[in-house]
């Protein structure tokens, strides 16, 4: 089981040297060279917790294992810290790392993680209009209005769409992006095939800010259509 939010862990927490251990699964491995030199500057993998990926940089000790590492590892990254670059993006650089397993396939479908104050644009959220308990979701406060607002900022984000929203086949996508998000954050990695039917306030509120022009939505369905 990888660890959920992983990703977004070692952005947050390391920011605040409050280091957790994180397990999560090697979706590429590239060794980066200078221009000057063939020898590799330093290996920098892509890590994946099934919902985003996102490439960290290995210290230069766990070189050697880096070079060994393939797509469909999973790993346990014990010791990790942040570094904010001149341009103010922040990187992750592992300094700990144990090999647990193979996979032989990618878990879950995993996008690319960017932080939510990488985004310069004003993000319009339309939210609920439910205050207190939600009869739908059974939470107080309803689950759109709690987790909805980091779900839209961070699928606009890595979609590249600004707060107006994007064509139908832009927001289809963001829709299918949004309902995975959503049930990753409220019950984890279901497995492959495995499906949950969202509370209506949530599936309305993906659809309030991801429409369809048309308004055809497909709706729950328990099994994939092949």
């Amino acid at each position: 089981m990888l660890t959920v939010h992983g990703v977004e862990c070692a952005f947050s927490l390391s920011l605040e040297n409050d280091r957790v251990p994180l397990i999560l699964q090697v979706t590429h491995v590239e060794k980066v060279f200078s221009d000057t030199s063939n020898n590799p500057v330093h290996v920098e993998v892509t890590f994946s917790d099934g919902s985003h990926r996102s490439p960290m940089i290995l210290a230069r000790r766990l070189s050697d294992l880096g070079s060994k590492l393939r797509i469909g590892d999973i790993v346990t990254l014990t010791n990790y810290i942040s570094q904010r670059l001149d341009d103010n993006k922040v990187v992750i650089i592992c300094l700990d790392m144990t090999l647990m397993d193979h996979s032989l396939d990618i878990i879950g479908d995993p996008m690319d993680f960017v932080l939510v104050s990488e985004v310069t644009e004003p993000i319009v959220f339309i939210g609920s209009s439910v205050a207190g308990f939600c009869g739908e979701c059974e939470q107080n406060p309803c689950d759109w209005l709690l987790l909805g607002p980091t779900i839209v900022d961070c699928i606009r984000a890595t979609q590249s769409i600004d707060a107006g929203g994007g064509c139908a086949d832009i927001n289809k996508k963001c829709r299918f992006k949004s309902y995975q998000m959503y049930t990753r954050a409220k019950f984890g990695y279901l497995g492959k095939g495995k499906r949950v039917q969202l509370p209506s306030c949530v599936s309305n509120g993906i659809r309030n800010n991801f429409p369809d022009p048309n308004q055809c939505y497909i709706g729950f369905l328990p099994h994939c259509i092949e």
